[in-house]
């Protein structure tokens, strides 16, 4: 147990630092750099989740490593770090004027494209609809980002150059990585799913670049130290370096991957989505009202509007009109624009049926775009999107020869399960407010027909009462608003009311339902239109028609056809299916057997995905319960991690810096020993008399070997102190080094096994100065 001793340290004219056989160890510096593209890319690509495509991923990938190269190669002709940020701009671009020139529309030259990119990526990403268009304007501020990121991490690093007197600080290097993941999720919000693998990827990939950048990036060739059995070098050193960043990297891994989702499941408060900060700028609109349209389209029903190739004849969506201020439905304004990729619906649970189509628009104008409902692609045209809605803007206008393809997954709403189906929670007020000025017989009509009824009931009764009680008359004049409305429903035939075209049907319908607190809308579409070829449909004028929906939860938008069949001469196709008929038989066999076990029609929450999923698998724990599982984990991670960081500190003090420091961390070493003994040396105590402490004032335990001297090592700390001109071979720093690990030993030997325990876990040396 007794080291050699120190051997008393020799004077010598003071000499600068010897660098006579330094050199710079690759494989550190090789990992540090491979964990700074990881961690990078990772926060980068967790960004490009909401994007469309393949594009940005690869795009990020390719700035992230041309990022690292560049800033390296500048750090190894020793520019400075400030230099090498400035200089590897250049490179930043020349990555953005290749995507710019990669993504651009054709038409616009790459410069004009590029000046518009970076004066609008920002905002441009946030009024998009999501998935986000992969294009210059909204591409350029994340690879500025992910460039960044890469290259200030790795200046961050410190001079890439051997030399016992360089300083790295991995902790700062982290710290870019880190804000961008940060910047990534917020932009994300509420719009991904949570990918704990990316993140345990991310704490991965950190603690690798901590472990590799907090290790020495040189070797000296001292072959004394060797030949004294220096512990620091050789397989062992490199086992016990390997050990601790495997468990160091276990250890985030498993917070990331474990913890993670446990504190997750515990906080049900949706994330901030930052684009309900950001107004989408309002579409300039041809028509106020396509509703208007109705009616000359009624009296003229011969003009060939579009032609359409599909083969799943379906309702045609045009626009969407969800505003009502007494006088005129006003059409959805609130379009972002979007790529070929148009997200999911919200609150649409259904089964869906894919159907393709190619529309030709042959006279039909304005700057709606005809899709099927729930459309989810849309190519050959440029488009803005509604989510909320579900409608399509076409920003530049129908022109006649437009031709553009669209996929959309209508829902399969099953009458059965939509009898039992609540208005959900927190729906807008603009699918419910009912405008002052409502004539009161209006009002009363729609509350003695719908009664007390559940929601899709009410829905159904309304629809009866305008299909059996009141007729279609192409030629009623337009108008949608309390006056046509009273005349049309209060009026009796004789006097002209009574009858009117699906302009009046729909508003009637949508004013009525929000009466009894049913959110409706009220939509201008067209029937699949005639057959003329195989998978071929001509849609004419006498096609267009309005219809109301009502918003039901779990179900999403719900439409309503009141207008009577008798208007309609010849079945449409869309409406002459298998699945139509099924639909319109269940929809009259609920009527006839009376109100259903209906849920209450009060607003209620909808069922969320993490509801739904507790039911299927079993009752859940209860929420304390979460929080005692994380705060257990917690603190058994915290636990495991003292021996770690503790056991890398001593390292440090050990086997880095000059001969000299590590004599004086072998110091700290012997009194931190005495510390965790219950023996704290007084602060003004000199080394000859701590010394004296360590071998007389500790206790002593039979069966124990004796303490190993430590006055050889007192003398040199004082000649570290006192002695400037002293100089130190490694091989000193070495014994050094083993004489505190041997006194450590034999010190925690003579104590029992809970206190050697609680020497092992105690975190206090980590913050002892």
């Amino acid at each position: 147990m007794v080291s050699p001793p120190i051997e008393r340290p020799h004077t010598a004219a003071p000499t600068a630092p010897r660098r006579d056989g330094e050199r710079l160890r690759v494989a550190p510096v090789v990992v540090a750099l491979v964990a700074i593209v990881a961690a990078t890319m990772v926060a980068g690509l967790l960004a490009a989740r909401i994007f469309a495509g393949t594009q940005l991923p690869v795009l990020l990938a390719g700035a992230t490593l041309g990022a690292v190269a560049l800033t390296v190669l500048l750090r190894l002709v020793r520019a400075p770090a400030l230099l090498a940020l400035l200089g590897g701009l250049a490179g930043l671009a020349a990555c953005l004027v290749g995507a710019t020139a990669a993504l651009r529309d054709p038409t616009k030259g790459v410069g004009d494209a590029l000046f518009d990119a970076v004066r609008n990526s920002g905002a441009r990403i946030l009024t998009s609809a999501i998935p986000v268009p992969a294009e210059p304007d909204t591409v350029l501020l994340p690879i500025a980002a992910c460039w960044l990121a890469a290259a200030v991490a790795t200046v961050l690093l410190g001079p890439l150059r051997a030399g016992l007197g360089v300083r790295r600080r991995p902790g700062l290097a982290a710290v870019p990585p880190t804000v961008l993941l940060v910047g990534a999720l917020i932009l994300v919000g509420p719009n991904g799913a949570v990918s704990y693998p990316a993140v345990a990827g991310f704490a991965v990939a950190l603690a690798v670049l901590l472990a590799a950048a907090a290790r020495p990036w040189q070797v000296r060739a001292e072959p004394d130290a060797v030949a004294a059995g220096v512990p620091g070098g050789g397989r062992l050193t490199v086992a016990r370096r390997l050990a601790s960043a495997i468990v160091v990297v276990a250890v985030l891994a498993a917070a990331a991957l474990f913890g993670g989702p446990v504190v997750a499941s515990a906080i049900h408060r949706q994330p901030v989505d930052p684009r309900s900060y950001v107004v989408p700028p309002k579409q300039q609109l041809d028509q106020l009202n396509p509703l208007g349209m109705l009616g000359a389209w009624a009296l003229d029903p011969h003009q060939n509007l579009l032609t359409v190739s599909t083969d799943k004849p379906a309702r045609i969506q045009w626009a969407t009109l969800s505003g009502f201020d007494g006088i005129t439905w006003q059409p959805d304004r609130t379009y972002r624009s979007a790529g070929a990729v148009l997200p999911p619906p919200t609150g649409d649970d259904d089964p869906s049926t894919t159907v393709r189509q190619q529309v030709t628009v042959d006279a039909l104008g304005g700057s709606w775009l005809p899709v099927v409902a729930a459309p989810r692609e849309v190519h050959g045209v440029r488009v803005g999107y509604d989510a909320t809605a579900g409608a399509v803007l076409a920003p530049d206008g129908l022109k006649p020869g437009l031709t553009y393809q669209t996929v959309s997954a209508v829902p399969r709403q099953d009458p059965d399960l939509l009898a039992a189906a609540s208005v959900p929670q927190g729906i807008s007020q603009r699918y419910l407010t009912v405008p002052p000025g409502a004539p009161a017989e209006l009002v009363t009509l729609a509350q003695r027909t719908a009664g007390s009824a559940g929601p899709y009931r009410k829905a159904l009764l309304l629809e009866q009462l305008l299909r059996t009680k009141y007729e279609y008359w192409s030629k009623a004049p337009s108008g949608n608003g309390y006056v046509t409305l009273k005349h049309f429903l209060l009026t009796k035939k004789s006097a002209g009311g009574g009858r009117g075209t699906s302009e009046q049907f729909a508003s009637a319908f949508a004013v009525m339902g929000r009466v009894v607190g049913l959110p409706t809308r009220v939509v201008v579409g067209f029937h699949a239109g005639k057959q003329i070829g195989a998978h071929r449909y001509q849609v004419t004028s006498g096609d267009a028609f309005a219809w109301p929906e009502v918003y039901l939860a779990g179900h999403g938008w719900v439409a309503f056809d009141p207008t009577p069949v008798a208007k309609k001469g010849a079945t449409p196709p869309d409406e002459d299916t298998p699945q139509a008929k099924s639909e319109q038989s269940k929809k009259s066999q609920q009527l006839d057997e009376g109100a259903p076990s209906a849920a209450p029609s009060q607003p209620v929450p909808a069922p969320s995905g993490s509801s739904r999923a507790a039911a299927a698998g079993g009752a859940a724990l209860p929420p304390g319960a979460y929080g005692g599982i994380a705060a257990a984990l917690l603190l058994v991670l915290l636990v495991a991690a003292v021996p770690v960081l503790r056991s890398r500190r001593s390292a440090r003090r050990l086997r880095t810096g000059t001969p000299a420091q590590r004599v004086i961390g072998a110091w700290t070493e012997i009194r931190e020993a005495l510390r965790l003994a219950g023996h704290r040396p007084p602060a003004a105590a000199s080394a000859a008399e701590v010394a004296r402490l360590a071998a007389t004032g500790v206790p002593d335990r039979p069966g124990t070997p004796p303490l190993p001297d430590l006055r050889p090592l007192a003398e040199a700390v004082n000649a570290v102190g006192f002695a400037p001109a002293v100089s130190f071979a490694s091989a000193d720093a070495a014994r050094a080094g083993q004489l505190a690990r041997d006194y450590h030993r034999g010190l925690r030997s003579r104590h029992g096994v809970l206190s050697r325990l609680r020497w092992r876990l105690d975190p206090r040396p980590l913050f002892w100065r």
